[in-house]
């Protein structure tokens, strides 16, 4: 949310103008919060739950909670001797 504030500030005291396409930038970020706080949530149903069921394996990749863990090696990285 920086970036809005930053912009907010430079109308208010700069008077800066607000093009089209930061009022769009603004909009994604907004929605992108919005999404983060689980306000969408009711807009896409079973989304959340979807989403829920997957976590991050440590090798960056997402996993279902019920799979087993990647095998030593299963991430591309050679093994040593």
């Amino acid at each position: 949310s920086e970036p809005l504030w930053a912009t907010g500030v430079a109308v208010a005291l700069l008077g800066a103008p607000v093009g089209p396409s930061d009022a769009v930038g603004g909009a994604l970020i907004l929605g992108g919060l919005a999404c983060n706080q689980g306000l969408l949530d009711r807009l896409v149903p079973g989304l959340a739950d979807e989403l829920a069921e997957h976590t991050a394996s440590p090798g960056g990749m997402s996993r279902r909670r019920d799979e087993a863990p990647p095998g030593p090696g299963v991430d591309g990285a050679r093994e040593r001797d």
